[in-house]
């Protein structure tokens, strides 16, 4: 993390479970939408994948803060550091970041604290045009 990032360029993250036998995937959907935790403005547009050659932003330490804000052991939260993604509003980039719960099953608990809930893709459609971009990328990602 660099300290110039405020809460509105701040990486956001996509947080899912995908079952380890069935291949089950759900996403993580707190009460303000499908990112953690903030959402997204709702004017900006979503680029797919950035250039291979710009400098990104490691997940390892958006996903350690995540798993302290959760609560939860961090050994049970994993990036995917091949997924890349990207919001823009004007000049700002906010990058967006792909992270699995790794236990073998939803941690529903955690869910239930912070008034969220475990969803497959089929049930987003309150989900904002941009968060369903970022999801379908995220689900091509990990299904492939």
């Amino acid at each position: 993390m660099h300290a110039a990032s405020s809460v509105a360029d701040a990486p956001r993250l996509i947080l899912c479970h995908k079952h380890k036998t069935s291949a089950r995937l759900r996403f993580l959907c707190f009460p303000h939408g499908m990112l953690a935790f903030e959402p997204l403005p709702a004017d900006c547009t979503i680029n797919p994948d950035s250039s291979a050659t710009q400098v990104r932003v490691h997940p390892a330490a958006w996903v350690r803060q995540a798993a302290e804000r959760l609560e939860m052991d961090l050994h049970l939260l994993c990036a995917e550091g091949d997924f890349h993604a990207e919001a823009r509003l004007g000049p700002t980039c906010i990058p967006i970041l792909l992270a699995c719960f790794t236990s073998i099953d939803p941690p529903f608990e955690i869910a239930l604290r912070y008034g969220a809930r475990f969803i497959p893709i089929t049930e987003t459609q309150h989900a904002s045009p941009q968060e369903l971009t970022l999801l379908r990328l995220a689900y091509e990602h990990l299904i492939g």
